[in-house]
């Protein structure tokens, strides 16, 4: 599966999580696994849902877990342009990505996230060169507010090329199976009042 949505997100909320971005304060940590981006540990364990840091190819990343303020906030902002499906029903995390000049993410498939159904990836601007991403030999040019949405990323290489000039900012989103108890309570779109919309509530996994 892959999904390509373009201006799907509005840009006054793609500055917004930029900006986002920009206020969150650097985490220290104990450790970072530089095999795989978004393994990390942090020196204090209450910042692990908070936490930001940049790691071997010049990435900065500030993962937003589910006590974070920010995780609901997005959520607010971007529920509704979810891909629909049981890929991309729990989200088991999220960050928002800058991507400075000359960073860059390697082709790799998530050999470290075996629990993943689905990935989506939201464009937050477009004023850089580079920066394309790959999937499967796909080409793909990010647009401001534009999704993409693909599924298997175990088994599928992708990476983002080097930014040649500007700078880049994505927010991405990793989902995972639903705990059994969710699984028919997220999926019921017949106990939905007639106006009620009809897009599932997407889940946080705790």
């Amino acid at each position: 599966m892959l999904i390509i949505g373009h201006a799907a997100l509005p840009i006054n909320l793609c500055d917004a999580m930029i900006d986002m971005h920009e206020a969150a304060p650097f985490t220290e940590l104990k450790s970072i696994n530089e095999e795989h981006e978004g393994h990390f540990i942090p020196l204090h364990d209450e910042d692990q849902d908070k936490a930001k840091f940049t790691n071997e190819c010049g990435v900065t990343s500030y993962f937003i877990g589910g006590t974070n303020p920010d995780f609901n906030q997005i959520m607010e902002w971007i529920d509704e342009f979810v891909p629909w499906g049981d890929d991309f029903e729990t989200i088991a995390y999220m960050q928002i990505l800058h991507y400075p000049m000359e960073s860059y993410m390697n082709w790799h498939k998530d050999s470290a996230d075996e629990g993943d159904t689905g990935t989506v990836i939201f464009n937050l601007n477009e004023d850089f060169t580079g920066g394309n991403f790959h999937l499967d030999g796909h080409t793909i040019t990010p647009y401001t507010g534009s999704m993409v949405a693909f599924n298997n990323s175990t088994e599928r290489w992708h990476g983002v090329e080097p930014i040649l000039t500007g700078e880049r900012y994505v927010l991405s989103i990793w989902f995972a199976p639903p705990r059994e108890e969710e699984q028919e309570s997220m999926t019921e779109y017949d106990t939905l009042e007639e106006d009620a919309p009809t897009h599932p509530k997407t889940q946080l996994k705790l």
